[in-house]
């Protein structure tokens, strides 16, 4: 490095210009706690300017990918007293350095939080001042963010608690290793609020009805989703009686005990019959989100460019970089291998197993994917298939596949069908999300 400064000229996060510094140890913006490339001639300006446009294009991955200028500012209505300049370049430091995502945010769900990822854009909207344009500011080293800046305004905002914001869409984020992690920890949090959401209505909706209905009272009732056999569980005890109504995980429903009268009518009538099949299906889909949330606990990666590893060398960084990877790797591996054995395990048991002289495999081509039953049972091996599609695509989720081997019978056919399509949805979107090595590698600056 040379030993004079004079030469020495930063990247501006404001401008998004090369201006003159007075070299790295006495930056400005370093005393700001903001990381900006230095550079001493134009040929290094010239390969960071190269690099930067690189890593903010389309490697980087995920839904858009935006140009290496992604600078924000306030709109002409901002208040000029107010001082939210710093903060605006502490943000727009992030977007500039890493590059930035763009979120289909109009087809995206809400959220009712604002996930903590310094840099990332927000549309805020509230109950008594319409939608706010925001970028996240915080600097605390939690989930939900706590400060955001507000673009219309000029102003430094605190954020208020989980649930408490009406509605909230993610417009974009800079592509760091804490935006990865929390990302797709807040999409399953998200989710999960959803879903118990729904279920609190489902459970609101059975306490109603079996108090209007019979004898029983509030406090003579438990409703819960805890036990591991149903879906939903729902018992009564009262001057000796007692009864239990199970919503069961394949969608029936089964009794026991001194039922009321009405309850066990509209039981035999089908009128729970949809919340029964409902609360399957929410059963199904918070197994699911509680295993992508051990997934997403384990796939947190370090930010080897923060000040928490510095003492690192870059060839350190790159090592243990290296073995993150690896370990990465498994753990996509292992939970493709989750999602495709939850399709697998049922269609097990309904064709049997090795031992009876069957055998399902499923695989995957262009069309999605398939599922194969070789019976031996006869001796001689006799194969036949069928396609199980997308079913965020098609309503028609179990078809013939028409190819060199047999088609399914329609029995087969129908134990297919049974499969749930929320583990098929599953099976689909865990392998569509392809473990993306150089999207992360690209994600750090200083090795």
């Amino acid at each position: 490095m040379p030993s004079s400064s004079s030469s020495c000229q930063h990247l501006s996060p404001v401008t998004n210009k090369w201006e003159p510094c007075v070299g790295p140890d006495r930056c400005d913006y370093k005393k700001q706690g903001l990381d900006v490339p230095h550079a001493y001639s134009q040929a290094e300006r010239e390969a960071i300017d190269a690099e930067r446009a690189g890593v903010a294009g389309n490697e980087m991955g995920g839904v858009s990918a935006t140009d290496s200028d992604n600078s924000l500012s306030f709109s002409d209505g901002a208040d000029p007293t107010i001082t939210g300049t710093e903060e605006l370049e502490f943000g727009n430091n992030l977007r500039n350095s890493y590059g930035v995502t763009q979120n289909d945010y109009k087809r995206d769900r809400v959220y009712d939080f604002v996930p903590n990822v310094p840099g990332m854009v927000v549309k805020v909207d509230t109950l008594d001042d319409g939608t706010r344009t925001m970028m996240v500011v915080s600097e605390n080293h939690g989930f939900y963010a706590d400060r955001a800046l507000n673009l219309e305004t000029g102003s430094v905002q605190f954020l208020r608690l989980r649930g408490n914001e009406p509605e909230v869409q993610i417009v974009d984020y800079p592509n760091t290793p804490e935006a990865m992690n929390a990302i797709e920890h807040s999409q399953i949090v998200r989710d999960s609020h959803f879903v118990q959401t729904r279920q609190n209505e489902i459970e609101e909706v059975i306490e109603d009805d079996f108090t209007t209905n019979s004898d029983y009272g509030v406090r003579d009732l438990d409703i819960s989703t805890k036990r591991d056999d149903s879906a939903l569980e729902v018992s009564g005890y009262k001057s000796g009686k007692s009864f239990e109504v199970r919503f069961n995980k394949d969608g029936s429903i089964s009794t026991q005990g001194s039922v009321p009268e009405k309850i066990q009518q509209a039981i035999d009538s089908g009128e729970y019959d949809n919340l029964a099949k409902e609360s399957a299906s929410l059963s199904r889909k918070r197994t699911i989100l509680s295993r992508r949330a051990i997934k997403s606990m384990r796939t947190k990666i370090p930010n080897y460019d923060s000040e928490e590893y510095a003492d690192l060398s870059p060839e350190e960084k790159q090592k243990e970089l290296n073995r993150e990877i690896k370990r990465l790797k498994g753990i996509d591996a292992d939970y493709k291998k989750f999602t495709r054995s939850s399709v697998v395990k049922p269609l097990k048991a309904a064709f049997g197993s090795d031992d009876n002289g069957s055998q399902v495999k499923i695989g995957r081509d262009r069309g999605g994917f398939w599922v194969q039953k070789t019976d031996t049972s006869s001796g001689s091996p006799v194969v036949s298939t069928c396609r199980i599609s997308d079913p965020r695509k098609s309503d028609n989720i179990v078809s013939q596949r028409n190819d060199k081997y047999g088609n399914m019978s329609d029995s087969d056919l129908s134990e297919v069908r049974k499969i749930p399509k929320e583990y098929i949805e599953e099976l689909y979107r865990s392998h569509e999300e392809e473990f993306d090595e150089k999207k992360i590698r690209a994600m750090y600056k200083s090795f």
